[in-house]
């Protein structure tokens, strides 16, 4: 690294420089060449495929695939709001329910699961009437005991049982079967007094219609 900045070049490749690294280490050096690329203004094009290094250290992300760019934007643009369903499975863990989109024209766009439940979601620019499928990250999923489903407006809802709970340290991952869509990933954080869910336990999923985003195609 030093060889390749000591003459002050305009731009820098780094071909995944950490690949190599244990995850401590790898995080320290993504500080450090975060810093020495701001601290001498040249402009770094990094490849990598840890996707918490790219939204770490980018300005800007470019999603490839078979050298075709899908997607380019900031970290967050890219996360929250992903173009087609490759994007949003590469960057983060991704619940994609497919269905009907049976409704476009409004505000709200509507998409019907196989077993004739209903989700929403602001209207995008994507978005058509036909086979489609609703994006939500696994964070947004709120998680409770139970099977009554939420009248909130605002939220969608969805009933189903506990398939699995798995620790991850800080947060704790479910997967939960749902009648007429795969299983819904759900990462709860791991706080004071969070006891996991047993296997098989009735729950009820609910997320903002906000944080949902309705896209067309299939995966």
């Amino acid at each position: 690294m030093a060889r390749a900045i000591v003459f002050h070049p305009p731009v820098v490749l780094m071909d995944e420089p950490l690949g190599a690294l244990d995850k401590n280490l790898r995080f320290e050096m993504q500080v450090e060449i975060k810093e020495i690329q701001q601290r001498l203004g040249m402009t770094v094009l990094y490849v990598t495929h840890d996707q918490e290094e790219a939204m770490s250290m980018s300005d800007r992300i470019a999603i490839m695939d078979h050298g075709r760019i899908h997607q380019v934007g900031s970290p967050g643009e890219v996360y929250e709001r992903p173009v087609n369903p490759f994007v949003c499975c590469f960057l983060g863990e991704a619940n994609l329910i497919e269905g009907t989109v049976t409704s476009e024209a409004s505000e709200v766009v509507r998409l019907c699961l196989p077993s004739g439940q209903e989700l929403r979601a602001p209207r995008s620019d994507g978005c058509r009437t036909g086979r489609g499928m609703l994006f939500i990250r696994p964070e947004r999923v709120e998680i409770a005991p139970g099977t009554a489903r939420s009248g909130d407006p605002k939220a969608n809802s969805l009933a189903g049982n506990v398939r699995r709970c798995s620790f991850l340290g800080n947060i704790l991952r479910y997967a939960v079967d749902v009648n007429g869509a795969a299983p819904i990933t759900v990462d709860l954080q791991n706080a004071a007094g969070v006891a996991p869910l047993p296997v098989g336990a009735p729950v009820v999923l609910r997320w903002p219609v906000a944080d949902s985003l309705i896209l067309a195609g299939e995966r």
